[in-house]
């Protein structure tokens, strides 16, 4: 798979050379974006994008999905729905919105990316999940179970990796991150949550959030 990053800072977008980017690339699964997130500042060119790629490639979009630029998306490539080409891989973190306020914060609401999940599924889109990383692992089987019947596609489930760094900032507490950092190191939860979602045909447990993450699900 190839990685399509669409920087989002408006007042200096470098769209000569995303558009080059985008055109040198064929016969790939491409994710787009993986850098950033799609919002309505930026929308329009992660759609020029999009319509770029998928003249040659399988375009996965990535995104911790606001309504109105799904909405946008999905209008414009319709025609191609049926084809393959395009996709949907939503993350969603956790279904606490205290929790995804504190860590994504600026990021839709976790009703809004449900609804969004629905939509598309019911419109006919492939459709897959990112729970990575697992912000929320005591509810997460709860989270998957409420999630699993509107995905046509993988749900990637993945740990933290250990070493990452993580920093207090706005509602985002130091006892947040501890909070986060010890559940992500109990083996026993883990396989508990590993051995409760392994009956899914959509579950795919992601070895690594980052390639120095040597944790895999089921393995000390």
């Amino acid at each position: 798979a190839h990685d399509m990053g669409v920087p989002w800072r408006m007042r200096s977008l470098p769209r000569r050379e995303v558009m080059e980017s985008a055109r040198s690339i064929s016969n790939e699964v491409v994710q787009v974006p993986v850098t950033h997130d799609i919002t309505p500042r930026n929308v329009d060119l992660v759609m020029d994008v999009i319509a770029e790629l998928v003249l040659r490639n399988e375009v996965v979009v990535v995104t911790k999905p606001f309504k109105v630029c799904v909405d946008k998306i999905t209008e414009r490539f319709g025609h191609v729905k049926d084809t393959g080409s395009l996709s949907f891989r939503l993350s969603i973190t956790s279904d606490d919105e205290d929790i995804v306020k504190r860590w994504e914060p600026g990021a839709s609401p976790f009703a809004e990316r449900l609804n969004v999940l629905k939509d598309l599924y019911a419109s006919g889109w492939k459709t897959g999940l990112s729970i990575a990383p697992m912000l929320d692992i005591p509810n997460v089987v709860r989270m998957y179970r409420t999630l699993e019947p509107f995905v046509s596609d993988t749900i990637y489930v993945a740990k933290l990796a250990e070493g990452q760094k993580l920093w207090p900032r706005g509602r985002l507490r130091e006892s947040d991150i501890e909070r986060l950092r010890s559940e992500h190191r109990d083996v026993e939860l883990l396989n508990t949550v590993h051995a409760e979602l392994s009956t899914s045909k959509w579950f795919a447990p992601k070895f690594c959030v980052y390639e120095y993450d040597p944790w895999a699900f089921g393995t000390e």
